[in-house]
């Protein structure tokens, strides 16, 4: 049996298609059963909890083998999201420890090795660190690029203010990776057994600015002229808590944005001109950006 956290986010809905689509068994944790509904009448075992209630977490573990540990990012929460990550770590190993586990990915980040003012980047690096004590057959750390389906939120943006912005440097290349391609990956290794000991996984599939990204989003919805805006810290700010996002979130996401802006989110594994993912961002931008900004949904 696999366990899937987060299962209703993309990645993690991803994930369980494809695993389904093979034949595995698959337990999914998510805050509502609404939420897994789709994936349930595709056979999806479903565990409505938090994860970072030990008790309810432990009750997940029967009969599972690996666990694929996806840390919701729900961006309205109001307390410290560095204390978050660090508290669901151990929670995690808590329960690992005391199960039959065997496996667990972890579906980290690039550049989780950036120990000072990285926001998300180093707060995933504590999880990875605290992973680390556990004594399982198999760590393996999934560390993607910057997600080109981050894309899909600035769709609002087009429509509000007639433009795209980030605090992320329009010039920094970008090393783009698909949420679908990455599940893709992970369900094949899982398949072929191809993960053994403690390993760190570097995946993406493009490199590009989102100055040069903007320009295409532009000629794809035939705003030509769509511009690429450096905003600064307070705007972005703003910015973020009118969508809906805490305090907390916009803080953590402007620190990441500045650790990005200065190459931390960089492969350190494997050749940086050679994607290992098969989505362009032009691709993307096509199949799947379009789509959403046509319907008025950022959900495709």
């Amino acid at each position: 049996m696999i366990l899937i956290t987060d299962v209703s986010s993309r990645m993690g809905s991803h994930l369980a298609m494809d695993f389904l689509k093979s034949g595995q068994k698959v337990r999914g944790i998510d805050e509502s059963r609404g939420q897994m509904a789709r994936l349930i009448s595709e056979g999806l075992d479903a565990a409505t909890g938090q994860i970072d209630d030990p008790v309810f977490l432990s009750s997940t573990f029967e009969q599972v083998e690996s666990v694929f540990f996806i840390i919701p990012l729900h961006a309205n929460r109001e307390d410290s999201y560095r204390h978050y990550f660090i508290n669901l770590a151990n929670t995690m190993t808590k329960v690992v420890r005391e199960s039959a586990v065997r496996n667990i990915f972890l579906i980290s980040s690039m550049g989780a090795d950036e120990k000072e003012e990285a926001g998300f980047l180093s707060a995933y690096g504590e999880v990875e660190e605290i992973l680390d004590t556990l004594e399982l057959e198999t760590i393996t750390l999934i560390r993607p690029g910057y997600f080109m389906d981050h894309l899909l939120p600035k769709i609002s943006m087009i429509r509000t203010k007639d433009m795209i912005g980030d605090v992320i440097n329009g010039d920094t290349p970008l090393y783009f990776t698909s949420i679908k391609d990455v599940a893709s990956t992970i369900t094949t290794m899982y398949q072929e057994n191809s993960f053994f000991g403690r390993s760190k996984v570097e995946l993406y599939s493009d490199k590009m600015s989102l100055r040069r990204a903007v320009k295409i989003i532009g000629e794809y919805i035939d705003i030509p002229e769509l511009p690429f805006v450096q905003m600064g810290d307070q705007e972005y700010r703003n910015h973020l808590l009118e969508e809906g996002a805490s305090i907390s979130f916009a803080n953590m996401y402007t620190e990441m944005a500045h650790a990005i802006s200065r190459g931390a989110m960089v492969p350190a594994l494997i050749d940086p001109q050679t994607p290992n993912l098969p989505t362009r961002v032009e691709e993307f931008i096509e199949n799947v950006f379009v789509p959403a900004y046509k319907s008025g949904s950022e959900e495709l």
